[in-house]
């Protein structure tokens, strides 16, 4: 639930597509509703697998599953996901 790390370690914009639904927020954190998912029962979620897909020098694509769990470790739900991975270019790179 850390916004600040999950900015820190993702870069602008954040671009998200669901069902052919594709939004782009500024930053990673404005994409993720903590408060819905406290209400919902969620207390945490556990990367169940990852799988990379595809990789070369400046792209990757990863597959990965993960569940969120509410009290007692009881799981809430499940979802895939595959993340496209994009190396920031530097100048002088």
């Amino acid at each position: 639930m850390d916004k600040q790390k999950l900015n820190e370690t993702s870069d602008s914009p954040f671009i998200l597509s669901i069902g052919g639904n594709t939004t782009s927020s500024e930053r990673y954190s404005d994409s993720i509703n903590f408060e819905g998912l406290i209400e919902s029962g969620w207390a945490n979620s556990k990367l169940n697998q990852a799988k990379l897909i595809y990789q070369d020098e400046v792209t990757a694509m990863v597959d990965v599953s993960f569940s969120r769990h509410g009290e007692n470790d009881v799981v809430i739900s499940e979802t895939s996901a595959v993340y496209m991975l994009a190396k920031k270019m530097m100048p002088g790179n």
